[in-house]
């Protein structure tokens, strides 16, 4: 049986410099001093997804990470997760600083969701009454969510709140 080590390869990161998903991870990944190969996927492989694409994520969508091991990975915060578990901290590790800085991280994931949305002039049907969600009202009522959560100090909001407000 062979050592698996010996398959190890330098991890690679599937995206575009448009999408704010595969930005998510280059950031976390430049963050950590993590070396890893960018593959910049123009529009015409991405529309329709070209066979590379599709051979590491069949729904065909950015980003997609694969690991040093070959473990493909195409949700960005699934991808976040196992960046945070295999290479370096991203979230604390106490709770419940952990949860509570995930749970940022996904809001931070639903307003880039909403912006792509409103960019590509979509809408989600509400669940409820199928009327559209708007997607301004939902990026603004969770960035008055995160106003309120950065009044808790158990949160880490002292270091990432100089990135957010000083750019």
């Amino acid at each position: 049986m062979s050592d698996p080590d010996s398959c190890a390869q330098q991890p690679r990161l599937y995206g575009t410099q448009r999408s704010p998903f595969a930005r998510r991870i280059r950031i976390a990944l430049l963050q950590l001093k993590q070396n890893f190969v960018w593959r910049e996927l123009s529009l015409q492989e991405l529309f329709p997804p070209c066979a590379e694409l599709l051979a590491i994520n069949p729904l065909g969508l950015v980003p997609v990470y694969v690991s040093s091991r070959g473990i493909s990975l195409f949700d960005s915060m699934e991808i976040l997760t196992f960046i945070d578990s295999t290479v370096g901290r991203l979230w604390p590790a106490n709770e419940p600083c952990r949860s509570a800085s995930r749970m940022v991280s996904v809001m931070a994931q639903g307003i880039l969701t909403c912006a792509v949305r409103e960019f590509q002039g979509l809408r989600v049907a509400s669940p409820i009454d199928g009327t559209p969600e708007d997607n301004i009202l939902m990026i603004k009522r969770t960035l008055d969510v995160l106003e309120r959560e950065a009044q808790n100090p158990q949160l880490f909001f002292a270091e990432i709140g100089p990135l957010v407000h000083n750019k």
